[in-house]
């Protein structure tokens, strides 16, 4: 045998020898890995104001805020008020939210409604508010109630 033959061979068993201690020596797995995700961002008692070019379209207060990759998760939003002409349009509130910013998408869920100055009162399953056209889409029950007059004459 020749020289760098013997090493070769010599390579081999170490190689051999060294993976097998670190098969035996590891410990065993039950076959459920533990994932490390990052959770993202998370804030508590949370106020927000959406603007287009300075001109406000939204503001909301929600119990918490939690950020993860482009979706944003609300937990009890208390009042969200969706402005037209920098005026009250809408005030919106629900158990739970998920907004996507990039789409400029706000999903509610949960004991959602819907009310406005006029008297209009809405109480649906889920919602959702397309930033961008304006558009607003109810899906479940759904309960409409008009009192005459609105707010200001109750």
């Amino acid at each position: 045998m020749t020289p760098r033959h013997k090493t070769a061979v010599i390579a081999v068993i170490v190689i051999t020898t060294i993976v097998g201690v670190i098969l035996v020596v590891r410990p065993e797995s039950d076959g459920h890995e533990i994932e490390t995700a990052d959770p993202g961002v998370i804030l508590e008692r949370v106020s927000l104001v959406g603007n287009d070019k300075g001109v406000r379209q939204w503001e909301l207060t929600a119990e918490s805020l939690r950020q993860e990759n482009s979706l944003v998760y609300l937990d009890h939003l208390d009042q969200m008020i969706i402005f037209a002409a920098e005026e009250p349009r809408y005030y919106l509130s629900a158990d739970q939210g998920i907004w996507s910013p990039k789409q400029n998408e706000l999903h509610l869920s949960s004991n959602v409604t819907v009310e406005d100055q006029s008297g209009f009162y809405l109480a649906t399953n889920q919602l959702v508010w397309y930033g961008a056209s304006e558009y607003i889409e109810f899906m479940g029950d759904t309960s409409v109630t008009i009192h005459q007059g609105g707010k200001g004459d109750e």
